[in-house]
């Protein structure tokens, strides 16, 4: 006869249980909220900077044209505001005066141009960026008896949805210092125009 001896049961050894439908589904659901948040959050942090890159690059642009647009004028000896309908192109007449342009591109948007008259013809240097058409330049005083003749120059610019508007107040000391005060166009005295005559 054999002698079957009992093999004792290792109780400490662990049992392998698999995982029920209920916990898969719950894991899965779990999951799927937290990915669900992290990609909210990351497309949200995404489009702010995005839009603060688009607002930064419109901002820095309309701030170099500005300064652009200063340096052309703040010395002038003699200064005209021009109809906005004026091409410096085709109307300007045969003397030794430059022009600052605001040209429409398409849809109000359009480009702003620097006419420095070279005697021989014209140089011409364009603005960084592009430009609402509600940038203008107006005389904001001509006062020459108090030495106040200060012209006003008004930026809009644009880029990709974002913009960015700057103006600012010229005192035109040369002028003011020599009384000669501002030639306007007979229709367009102290308003809004797109287009600067002047000499330096």
């Amino acid at each position: 006869m054999i002698n079957k001896e009992r093999i004792p049961e290792d109780r400490n050894k662990t049992k392998f249980k698999g995982f029920t439908l209920v916990e898969v589904l719950i894991t899965v659901a779990i999951t799927a909220i937290i990915m669900g948040v992290i990609a909210t959050l990351f497309y949200s942090g995404a489009t702010t900077y995005s839009s603060g890159s688009r607002k930064a690059f419109v901002q820095n642009d309309t701030r170099l044209g500005m300064e652009m647009l200063q340096n052309e004028v703040r010395y002038a000896i003699k200064l005209n505001i021009r109809p906005s309908g004026f091409d410096p192109k085709s109307d300007a007449p045969e003397t030794d005066l430059s022009y600052i342009s605001y040209e429409e591109i398409e849809n109000d948007i359009g480009k702003i141009v620097i006419y420095r008259n070279t005697g021989d013809g014209f140089d011409t240097m364009t603005l960084p960026g592009e430009y609402s058409g509600d940038s203008f330049f107006r005389m904001a005083s001509n006062d020459t008896e108090n030495g106040k003749i200060i012209l006003e120059l008004h930026l809009k610019g644009l880029y990709e949805g974002s913009e960015s508007s700057l103006t600012t107040s010229i005192n035109l000391l040369n002028m003011s210092a020599s009384g000669t005060g501002i030639n306007h166009e007979e229709d367009t005295p102290l308003d809004k125009s797109r287009v600067i005559e002047y000499l330096k």
